[in-house]
């Protein structure tokens, strides 16, 4: 009874500290390694627009998927290597610009829709036109999909953030659906994809679809809604039935499959790395793909894209390079850490040598990775049966 008695005293002074704004590294889970990553990813934040990145522009050039996005991920992964809650509130103060200069908010015409669309326009890639892509929605939303159910997760974060996330969650659950328009059946037995009116009728490259459906995992694992599981089976078997396995026990998989399967262009590994991340939150939500499907992703990191020591090609069938790709690309291949560790060696060498300077989204997210799986596999070992940390509430409670 003492002992119980000193262990319960012992963490309710550590939950006063924390409130009285202990700094995140007294944290125990954060080792000198998180925090050298920490400081690092902080001082490439403030490198980027003074620490708010891009949440203050449109989408007009892919600032918001292509940049802006990376940083909120980075600060959701940040949120998790260290408990620090200065990251989510730095995720918030750029998700409420990012939220407020959707499309649908200022009358904004889709060209191809001819309506406004609850997602975030760009005429970069469409001909001059303005135009909402699945990609883009799937990217941009993906951290406040991370976002609350992170918050949903921790009861004191519940407590904190519990509105903010239930707003997130309807305005991410109305740009999911203003897709879908644009969803198909088929073309085989329990299989499905998205096409995009400003191309054609067949089915979207891999990358763009699955970047959409990255978000619908999520809702599932959030609401437990079925309809969410569904659509991401399809486009799981989608992606999976067009996937092969090579001798070496790698997959390969082509840019846009057409919908027979056959033919195609090798994916490169920046592209890539959206459909590998649509698997492995398959895996852990127990869609389509498992165990063995992500030890040949792994494989076809460390059998066809790594080459040598400090040396990547830059396709998934080991073409081309080397390194064009590199780092920012093998930080978001980092989760499949969890089966392959060397994956994670290739990252800490990769990011070693970043110039802080230069900073962008990219290769902040990948830093903050490094500081999440360093947290977590001090904890847990190499893999995990869930990628997410554990859900326990911060600074010492239990």
């Amino acid at each position: 009874m003492a002992s119980r008695h000193l262990r319960i005293v012992i963490l309710c002074m550590i939950s006063v500290l924390a409130t009285a704004g202990t700094p995140p590294f007294a944290e125990p889970g954060n080792s000198p390694k998180i925090q050298e990553y920490a400081s690092r990813f902080d001082r490439m934040n403030q490198r980027v627009n003074g620490g708010m990145g891009f949440c203050g522009s449109l989408n007009t050039n892919g600032e918001l998927a292509w940049g802006e996005a990376f940083i909120q991920l980075g600060y959701i992964e940040m949120y998790r290597a260290t408990r620090d809650r200065a990251y989510l509130d730095s995720f918030i103060e750029h998700f409420d610009k990012v939220l407020a200069s959707r499309d649908d908010r200022h009358r904004r015409i889709d060209y191809y829709r001819k309506a406004p669309v609850a997602g975030w326009g760009s005429n970069e890639f469409s001909k001059n036109h303005w135009h909402v892509w699945a990609v883009h929605t799937g990217v941009i939303c993906l951290a406040p999909a991370e976002f609350v159910r992170t918050v949903r997760g921790v009861r004191k974060l519940r407590q904190a953030y519990g509105a903010k996330a239930d707003e997130y969650l309807a305005r991410i659950t109305e740009s999911f659906a203003a897709h879908d328009r644009d969803w198909r059946e088929g073309p085989n037995p329990g299989e499905g994809y998205y096409v995009d009116p400003s191309i054609d009728s067949f089915p979207l490259p891999l990358n763009q679809q699955n970047a959409l459906g990255s978000v619908c995992v999520e809702l599932y694992q959030i609401t437990r809604d079925h309809q969410y599981k569904d659509r991401a089976a399809k486009l799981a078997l989608f992606f999976k039935n067009r996937v092969r396995k090579t001798p070496d026990g790698a997959y390969e998989w082509f840019y846009r499959p057409p919908a027979d399967a056959t033919g195609g262009e090798c994916e490169d590994i920046s592209h890539a790395s959206i459909n590998v991340d649509f698997a492995t939150r398959c895996r852990w939500a127990h869609i389509v793909f498992n165990q063995k499907d992500m030890i040949a992703f792994s494989k076809t990191w460390t059998t066809k894209v790594r080459r040598g020591p400090g040396e990547f090609a830059n396709t998934i069938c080991g073409q081309g390079g080397p390194n064009t790709h590199m780092p920012q690309a093998v930080g978001r291949w980092l989760d499949l850490c969890q089966f392959d560790k060397t994956i994670l060696a290739d990252a800490r060498k990769a990011f070693a040598s970043v110039d802080e300077e230069k900073a962008n989204g990219a290769n902040m997210l990948g830093i903050a990775k490094l500081a999440r799986w360093e947290r977590q596999i001090r904890q847990k070992g190499p893999q995990t049966q869930d990628p997410e940390p554990d859900t326990s509430d911060e600074k010492g409670a239990k």
